[in-house]
């Protein structure tokens, strides 16, 4: 009987702890090349992509609303999901400089922001449609000037296409 789980603990020290466990190095060899690097993102607190402007079919310019290419929603990691209630901090990066800060948060929430905002779950929203809002849950819980009109935004979204002013 004890043999087994012998044989279990062995297989599982020598198979996952040299190799699995580990962070893998990234490979050796050139970077990707720069077309394939998204000009306009959100991105988390950790630098992973919330969504990139592959996923946005058009940035309205004076609402600030992003309506995402056809079933594109906004997600976050299952882990942050318990967080979205007191706000995921997101960046918003073009041509890979961190813009301004933000959170993400729901409809659901209590808490108040005064940061720019992204409701994932807007009770009056419509499906396809992100908008990056000041405070939450008005504006009247904003402090501060408003990043949202940064002109390196403005400029990538532009030379993208997805611009509408």
């Amino acid at each position: 009987m004890a043999r087994p789980i012998l044989v279990v603990v062995w297989a599982f020290a020598f198979l996952c702890l040299p190799t699995g466990c580990r962070k893998s190095p990234a490979p050796a060899g050139p970077s990707p090349p720069a077309a394939s690097m998204p000009r306009f993102k959100i991105t988390d607190a950790e630098g992973r992509v919330i969504l990139t402007d592959k996923q946005i079919a058009t940035y309205e310019w004076a609402t600030h609303t992003m309506t995402l290419e056809p079933r594109v929603i906004l997600t976050v990691r299952d882990e942050d999901e318990r967080n979205l209630v007191c706000g995921i901090p997101f960046s918003v990066v073009a041509d890979s400089v961190s813009c301004y800060k933000g959170k993400v948060t729901t409809s659901f929430s209590s808490f108040s922001q005064s940061c720019p905002v992204i409701d994932r779950d807007p009770i009056d929203g419509k499906e396809g449609l992100v908008r990056i809002q000041l405070g939450y849950p008005s504006r009247d819980y904003f402090r501060g000037e408003d990043p949202r009109g940064d002109d390196r935004v403005r400029k990538s979204l532009l030379s993208l296409g997805k611009l509408r002013e």
